[in-house]
């Protein structure tokens, strides 16, 4: 946990670094000289609420779906999915009202790293990139983007940031804990292995951001962690 006297330091350094990185992309953006830039702002589309009802084999509903994270008290899933789908309504309203200059949108947990099979998450984030870019493309001095990313194979992974980089102008990527894997989905792929080699280089070619987001561990972990308290 941060010492609290370290937080406005560490929001200033955030502020300062994240907005090089707005200045490095050539976009122009809003900064007031005193607002804010917030990441980690969660964005659906209709299609990825409806298919996070049904979770992938082999996962229970709390690793896969939208619809177990916490959310304001005395707020309703219906509220909490209104939010989640809303770009230019409540959620710029709210940014006007808490002085945030600039806000990076992306995909939900777990996003294409809850799909087991590599063609779906393929599709899913590519899908997804398509219709962020589009929604946020009348206003993009006040939103950005993070790229959603199969990590099923680290070539295509880099393919489609280069892609969202160069063409859709989005800030960089972010990818959840582990890609789920296998046809029982079973299998658990973490980025630190060689064969992922290559998407790191984009990354570094690119000179980029990836967010690397916490999601709910594993099966095996959990039971590892918390099989003598369930």
């Amino acid at each position: 946990m941060t010492p609290n006297f370290l937080s406005p330091l560490l929001s200033s350094l955030l502020f300062i670094c994240f907005g090089c990185v707005i200045a490095h992309s050539g976009r122009p953006w809003r900064d007031s000289g005193w607002g804010t830039i917030v990441l980690e702002e969660a964005w659906a589309t209709p299609d990825l609420l409806e298919d996070a009802a049904a979770p992938p084999l082999g996962h229970s509903s709390s690793q896969t779906t939208f619809h177990n994270i916490d959310f304001q008290l005395g707020e309703t899933h219906a509220q909490l999915n209104a939010n989640l789908l809303d770009i230019h309504h409540q959620r710029l309203r709210r940014m006007d009202e808490n002085d945030i200059d600039f806000m990076v949108l992306s995909c939900p947990s777990p996003c294409a790293q809850g799909l087991a099979d590599p063609d779906a998450a393929n599709r899913l984030a590519y899908s997804f990139n398509n219709k962020l870019a589009a929604a946020i493309a009348n206003n993009t001095a006040r939103f950005g983007a993070f790229a959603a990313l199969s990590m099923h194979n680290a070539t295509e992974a880099a393919l489609e940031l280069n892609r969202t980089v160069k063409e859709l102008d989005f800030l960089g990527a972010m990818i959840f804990d582990y890609q789920v894997s296998g046809p029982n989905a079973d299998r658990f792929l973490y980025y630190d292995q060689p064969e992922y080699d290559p998407f790191w280089r984009m990354v570094t070619d690119l000179d980029v951001p990836v967010y690397l987001h916490p999601r709910v561990n594993a099966e095996p972990v959990l039971s590892l962690l918390y099989k003598h308290a369930p």
